[in-house]
């Protein structure tokens, strides 16, 4: 008998649930599995991926439709591999029953994935958990801990490069957004928060995307743009040049190296880095990595001088989705925009929408007035003809003050006072 099929195995193993149609999150699955920690229990939404789900964990029970899976209790964990109507509410009757959700960013638009969930997190902070890849990377963490350490000495320039594969030459806005999400994040992770944003993109004739840049600054930080370009693979390249030494990693398909002077201090193939990095992300979940991984999966992770980075937190996602929609004013308006952080609530919600009837109703109420004086003025009309009038000028200003007296049932963000 293997320690996999052995009583105290199993009794560690995590059933978890899988919920949405995108292949992208297949690999978390696999992870789960391979570890030995986690055990597919069932899944729904998922016709498109069905067949490839049953060929990881064969023993999985496929339903209907999400509502198939809120009659189970056998699970604690939801993996949400997508972004359909159904397969977020899905996510959102899940949550408020108390399981817990895996979100793969890579699936869908982050923004949103940030609006349709974002309020579960704020009413129950660590009921959903953003799947962040590229920051788990063995480099990346190799990386992070120079950083820390001062190795490169004081930082000059940070440069980004990714190749969209692309034969016609230009690029997918969609892919072009998603990959944003997930480079952002990972700088963010190495290079703290960011508090400017200037983007460009440039276009062909046509208005297609060919090439786009985006420059990041923050109190401290050096230069740091990321840059996408197409091209024939899909692959990136990121150079940290620093006073006494300047990094580099190197991501294509065929490996992963963190080069430091122009020398391989790393060197992963791209299938272990990518094998490494859902590891750590599903082993953050469930308590730690399981002894029956294989050994070259843990040699880098704990290499002396090495730092597993944070796992991440749907603060993460709601930092990266602030950034991505900062980046989309600095396109519209051809300048430089400041980052502004605001943790969402019910409550903040509350207070922007009451914000924005109110200033409507600045304009209406004056123009309204003049009307029926004017109105008065000109025809002849009945006292109660008037009464009738002003009452319906006035009347939309007494139901908004009356209906901020609703403030107080609006819920606050985790943290915020009540």
């Amino acid at each position: 008998m293997t320690d996999a099929d052995s009583p105290q195995a199993s009794t560690t193993r995590m059933k978890f649930a899988w919920l949405g149609g995108s292949p992208a999150g297949l690999g978390l699955v696999a992870a789960l599995i391979e570890s030995q920690r986690g055990e597919l229990s069932a899944a729904a939404e998922c016709d498109t991926v069905a067949s490839e789900l049953l060929r990881i964990a064969p023993r999985t029970r496929l339903e209907q439709s999400w509502s198939g899976l809120l009659a189970r209790s056998d699970f604690t964990w939801a993996v949400i591999s997508g972004g359909s109507d159904a397969v977020l509410e899905g996510g959102r009757q899940l949550a408020r029953n108390g399981v817990r959700l895996l979100v793969d960013v890579e699936s869908a638009e982050a923004s949103h994935l940030f609006t349709e969930l974002t309020l579960l997190e704020a009413e129950g902070p660590g009921i959903l958990t953003p799947a962040f890849r590229l920051r788990q990377l063995p480099a990346v963490a190799r990386l992070g801990a120079m950083l820390v350490a001062g190795e490169l000495g004081t930082l000059k320039q940070v440069q980004f490069e990714r190749t969209g594969a692309d034969a016609g030459r230009v690029l997918e806005v969609a892919q072009l957004d998603r990959d944003f999400v997930c480079d952002i994040d990972l700088l963010r992770g190495l290079f703290g928060r960011f508090e400017q944003i200037t983007a460009f993109r440039h276009t062909d004739s046509a208005g297609r995307v060919t090439l786009a840049t985006t420059t990041l600054g923050g109190a401290g930080q050096p230069p740091i743009v990321w840059s996408v370009a197409p091209g024939e693979r899909a692959d990136w390249r990121l150079t940290v040049q620093g006073e006494r030494a300047t990094a580099i990693i190197e991501y294509d398909q065929e490996a992963c190296r963190l080069l430091v002077d122009g020398v391989a201090t790393l060197t992963q193939s791209r299938e272990e880095a990518d094998r490494d990095s859902r590891w750590h992300v599903v082993t953050d979940l469930v308590g730690g990595p399981s002894r029956s991984l294989p050994s070259r999966a843990l040699e880098a992770p704990l290499m002396p001088g090495n730092v597993r980075p944070a796992r991440a937190v749907w603060d993460d996602l709601l930092r990266v989705v602030e950034l991505q929609a900062a980046a989309g004013q600095s396109l519209r308006r051809r300048r430089t925009v400041d980052v502004l952080f605001e943790a969402p609530s019910e409550r903040g919600l509350f207070k922007s929408q009451m914000t924005a009837v109110g200033c409507s109703l600045l304009l209406f109420t004056p123009v309204a007035m003049v009307f029926y004086l004017v109105l008065a003025a000109a025809v002849p009309m009945p006292t109660g003809m008037k009464v009738i009038l002003v009452a319906l000028v006035f009347a939309p200003v007494g139901l908004f003050l009356a209906t901020q007296a609703l403030l107080f049932i609006t819920r606050p963000a985790a943290g915020e006072p009540k």
